[in-house]
């Protein structure tokens, strides 16, 4: 596919509201494309029967520009990036579940 097609494509396609992204922002940093990415995750979940050995793991995708919940890991090779924490099988690598850490939540607890 080329840049220019690329470019047509995702001119055109829209996950969020922009009338209320504003308003939602001020509780969500990851509000734009939380939606999209909770339904890929419920996928995940839907089409594999884990193992009986799963792990927890997280994951530093290296990113510099601009996000609101961009994250700074002294100890990590690549610095600045998306931390992106996982539930995976131990034998087949299957992600389960994934989660973004968007900063601190503000939410009360349930």
């Amino acid at each position: 596919m080329s840049r220019i097609r690329f470019g047509e494509l995702l001119s055109l396609i829209g996950f969020d509201d922009k009338q209320t992204r504003t308003e939602r922002r001020k509780q969500d940093k990851f509000c734009p494309i939380r939606e999209v990415f909770y339904k890929t995750d419920e996928l995940f979940v839907k089409y594999y029967i884990p193992g009986a050995h799963l792990t927890i793991d997280e994951m530093l995708s290296l990113f510099r520009g601009r996000c609101p919940f961009k994250v700074f890991m002294k100890d990590k090779p690549g610095k600045y990036g998306i931390l992106i924490r996982m539930l995976s099988d131990v034998h087949t690598r299957y992600i389960l579940k994934m989660e973004v850490y968007a900063g601190k939540d503000e939410r009360p607890a349930e």
